[in-house]
């Protein structure tokens, strides 16, 4: 039998087995026809050593060396609490996949599970650990014990001490300085690289250099030792021709060549390595393995150590020939695990995004839009441009993502850094810290650029006017995308524009007032909450009450949404209601092709939906004339009259084959209900009536009359007449009517 310090102790009994663990495992070997016991001990630890023998099932022509009899130690801690060790005895056991590195060569350590022991404790057994040992050594017989669908294996495996390199580490050329911020905690140490940008890498207070090598192609899970020094790195690379200690000599010796290196000299190095992977002997390169190792020692030492030159009153001597004869076995090195910092590429394919296009401007960053910001990011959508001039404030903080470091800040410029701390991206996201409402071409060009070479553009702001004025008043292509909480908090809006812009944002706006005032699950959708906060002196310093979780409930429904809507070309007015058990609701509304008339000054915007309805009640009342009152509203800024829908013929109108007068019972009630329920945007807007089948939308001398009178009635409020007649054709009459003959 082979001794191992590992395995060293004293005999003891199958009756000194204290742990139940223990006694299973005892039995389990006893039990199983295949393996039988030959010792046990027991360390100065207090763990208990199993030594055993185990018949292998081996094919005629092994693919690698397992004897059909082979010697095993198990290890069972003390404490219990990990995963009991399993050793292979055998002097001149080959190296393999699925070892575990340890501080020495041998004994080999079998690598059983991929499961950490807190998941395994659930099922383990101890005859299923005896016949999963059997079976380790069955399939690494045959060549099978790593699946070919399988990753493969790490080469230096993992620790608990971590590098996290920038985004750009890999396209940087030859070797940089940096600093690097080392954050400890209870069970593991990450050093954090700070971003290797041009203009502000940092120059003083540097504490490592950074250096990399890139090996010839290994095979697979081949090393079972790790490397502790720079001559044993040294030997494991050598065995694929890559001389580390000549490379770096090499480098060691050109970076004392310039003076202004050696100021740093007193600095530790940190060099990684880049290891080509591949399955088997012959197999190409599948992966790369990319390891970080950290000297103990400064520059200076580990250069005298591998004979480059000597320290003479700690100043350098450099000397005339390389001292081959030092191999830096003295210089101590400890294996990190590198990562490279989150990217927004890494954030694409986590979230399974493709599309890397989308340039996004976001206009309000309240507490909806700052959490739609948030979601949108970490999944790496778009290129952003954040207008806001808003400020947070204490009482912002119950909703929004930003905390109490942030109290008088813009908004903007907060989440603009965080967006890019977020990414180690400086231009990911930009932030303008102005009022888009004051804002104009001549005095914030930039602001304006942004807009127009965006493909998205975001309303968060829960204003009309700004709505409106990117709607209409902003040049750009880009499609407009509105999300909105109401007035009560319990209900969010997202207003869509197809990619082409055929329907606008300003009358889908007016589509979505429609659903309200029709579809009776809407009725209440923006009645205000009467129970605000009010969280200053101004009469403008109310807040609503809404829960944070509803917020961000609100806010994910609306990312969602908005992933589906950046991939598809069609308009889309969603709305989400929240009950009073908190279930949401989602109701989609509808939405038909727009058109716009310009008539002089104005312009005249409705939709197909509004003209389909006038014509079925049209056809329902033939040979007969009907009529009814236009409801809609407009944008006396802009000269703008949307036409969104229609009170049919009251009860009291007269309809006869050639005549209409329209009757009034009920109308008032109803135009204010309408505008209640829309919370004030619609509103009576004009009249219509039909003419008989085969007839034309030219107007009569009634009409004319009739329209003389509503110029009358709505001049006294500052609004065009307006008058629809549908015929087998329809025309609108706005500002003016003139009789033509036919």
């Amino acid at each position: 039998m082979f001794e191992y310090d590992i395995i060293k102790g004293d005999q003891i009994s199958k009756d000194d087995l204290k742990l139940e663990r223990s006694r299973n495992i005892f039995r389990a070997i006893k039990n199983n026809s295949f393996t039988s016991i030959l010792e046990l001990r027991r360390n100065l630890n207090g763990d208990d050593i199993f030594v055993f023998e185990t018949e292998v099932e081996i094919p005629q022509k092994p693919i690698h060396d397992i004897k059909a009899r082979e010697l095993i130690a198990i290890i069972v801690c003390v404490d219990d609490n990990c995963i009991p060790e399993v050793y292979a005895l055998r002097e001149d056991f080959p190296d393999l996949s699925h070892q575990n590195l340890c501080l020495f060569y041998k004994p080999k350590s079998l690598c059983l599970y991929e499961e950490p022991f807190t998941e395994l404790q659930l099922t383990w057994t101890a005859s299923k650990f005896i016949e999963k040992i059997r079976d380790w050594l069955r399939f690494s017989a045959k060549g099978k014990l790593h699946a070919d669908d399988q990753p493969l294996e790490p080469l230096l495996g993992f620790n608990n001490s971590f590098l996290v390199l920038p985004h750009n580490f890999y396209s940087q050329h030859g070797d940089i300085l940096t600093t690097v911020k080392t954050i400890q905690s209870q069970n593991s140490k990450v050093y954090v690289t700070l971003p290797f940008i041009e203009k502000i890498a940092p120059q003083e207070n540097v504490n490592f250099l950074l250096t990399k090598f890139i090996t010839n192609p290994f095979e697979h899970g081949i090393i079972s030792k790790i490397p502790e020094s720079i001559f044993e790195l040294h030997s494991f690379l050598e065995k694929t021709g890559f001389n580390l200690i000549s490379e770096l000599r090499s480098r060691l010796i050109a970076w004392s060549e310039v003076q202004e290196n050696i100021k740093h000299f007193d600095k530790y190095l940190i060099f990684i390595i880049i290891l080509p992977k591949k399955r088997g002997k012959y197999s190409a390169t599948e992966s790369h393995e990319i390891r970080a190792f950290k000297t103990k020692q400064s520059i200076k030492v580990i250069g005298e150590a591998l004979g480059c030159w000597d320290i003479t009153e700690n100043r350098i001597g450099r000397l005339i020939k390389v001292d081959e004869s030092k191999h830096g076995s003295e210089i101590a090195i400890d294996i990190l695990n590198t990562i490279e910092s989150f990217t927004q590429e890494n954030a694409r394919l986590m979230n399974e995004w493709q599309n890397n296009d989308v340039k996004i401007s976001a206009i309000g960053l309240g507490s909806l839009g700052s959490q739609i910001f948030n979601t949108l990011i970490r999944q790496g959508i778009g290129h952003w441009c954040l207008i806001d001039n808003d400020i947070i404030l204490p009482h912002n903080l119950g909703r929004h993502i930003l905390s109490q470091e942030h109290i008088g800040k813009h908004k903007a410029k907060v989440l603009s850094d965080f967006a890019n701390n977020l990414f180690d991206d400086w231009t990911f996201c930009k932030c303008f810290l102005n009022d888009i409402l004051k804002c104009s071409h001549e005095s914030n060009p930039d602001v304006f650029e942004s807009l127009e070479s965006s493909n998205v553009i975001f309303d968060f702001s829960a204003s009309v006017p700004v709505a409106r004025f990117l709607c209409n008043d902003t040049n750009s292509d880009a499609r407009r995308i509105s999300c909105f909480f109401t007035s009560s908090g319990k209900d969010s809006v997202l207003i869509a524009e197809d990619v082409s812009r055929k329907n606008k944002l300003d009358m889908l706006e007016m589509v979505y007032y429609r659903a309200i005032i029709n579809n009776s699950n809407l009725n209440d959708h923006l009645f205000n909450d009467p129970n605000k906060i009010r969280y200053g002196y101004s009469c403008r310093d109310i807040s609503s009450k809404i829960p944070f979780d509803l917020t961000a409930q609100h806010a994910a429904f609306c990312s969602t949404e908005i992933k589906g809507i950046i991939e598809d070309n069609n308009p889309r007015i969603s709305v989400w209601r929240t009950s009073q058990d908190n279930m949401v609701e989602k109701i989609i509304i509808p939405t038909t092709c727009e058109f716009r008339i310009q008539y002089g000054d104005w312009t005249l915007v409705s939709d197909k939906s509004f003209m389909g309805k006038i014509y079925n009640l049209r056809s329902k009342k033939l040979p007969k004339e009907t009529g009814g009152i236009l409801i809609g509203s407009h944008d006396v800024q802009r000269k703008i009259v949307y036409v969104v829908e229609t009170i049919p013929s009251p009860p009291d109108s007269e309809e006869w084959p050639t005549s209409y007068i329209r009757g009034f019972k009920g109308l008032r009630s109803e135009v204010e209900r309408l505008n209640k329920q829309s919370d004030g945007m619609l509103n009576y807007i004009g009249e219509w009536h039909s003419h008989p089948k085969g007839c034309t939308p030219t107007p009569s001398t009634d009409d004319l009359i009739a329209f003389k009178w509503l110029v009358e009635v709505l001049d006294k409020e500052d609004r065009p007449a307006l008058m629809l007649i549908a015929g087998d054709t329809h025309e609108f009459f706005l500002g003016e009517m003139k009789i033509e003959k036919c």
